[in-house]
């Protein structure tokens, strides 16, 4: 399927909304990966902002009978002047959860960052990243969220052909709880300079 505008609508009388975090609603009958995958809501790009929240209702196939509700919190929402420069990404808001943003600034560089050190230990329990940038010829990313034990407890890799805003939802690995969690990009056959990728790591109190 795909995004259907007439379903979506503003919540609570909006029309002033300026830089403040707004709500909104979507009936679908999509699945949930469908929703939160690369550019689903890019139509609304013009009126979605950074920490916006999306409140899915998920339709039977008739329309008439809603069977879950599901949050979505915008996380990308921007464009560059060019054809098909649009990023929008909603991630699901997971009760008690904690994201945390980080971002590689040249995609051709391989690096890592730290995630802030929490307060107590944590278990990472979500993870994605959002290219905004372009991969072509035999390019890839591979990303890897590890704990100082160390064990990879996220990955996954983007692969060539990948656009501006392009979304990678990364895989579950070995479990682990820690203060302080690190990512590693790590860059293969890719132009220096050809873009950015943001990461967004999702942890949770163990």
């Amino acid at each position: 399927m795909a995004f259907n505008k007439l379903y979506f609508s503003s919540i609570a009388n909006q029309q002033v909304a300026g830089e403040r975090i707004q709500t909104w609603q979507y009936e679908s009958t999509d699945p949930l990966a469908e929703l939160v995958g690369a550019n689903y809501f890019a139509e609304m790009h013009n009126s979605l902002k950074v920490n916006d929240l999306i409140h899915v209702i998920q339709m039977d196939a008739t329309r008439q009978v809603a069977q879950w509700r599901h949050d979505l919190t915008v996380r990308v929402s921007e464009a560059l002047d060019g054809p098909n420069l649009v990023a929008v990404t909603a991630l699901p808001e997971l009760a008690d959860a904690t994201t945390s943003v980080l971002e590689f600034s040249d995609i051709g560089t391989t690096a890592t960052l730290a995630l802030p050190t929490f307060p107590a230990a944590v278990e990472v329990v979500g993870a994605y990243a959002v290219l905004l940038g372009n991969l072509d010829g035999s390019a890839s990313l591979a990303l890897a969220v590890k704990s100082t034990d160390p064990k990879t407890v996220y990955s996954g890799t983007i692969t060539a052909p990948a656009t501006y805003g392009a979304e990678l939802t990364l895989t579950a690995g070995a479990q682990d709880t820690d203060t302080t969690f690190t990512v590693t990009l790590t860059a293969t056959s890719v132009s220096a300079n050809g873009g950015t990728l943001r990461v967004f790591v999702q942890t949770k109190v163990a």
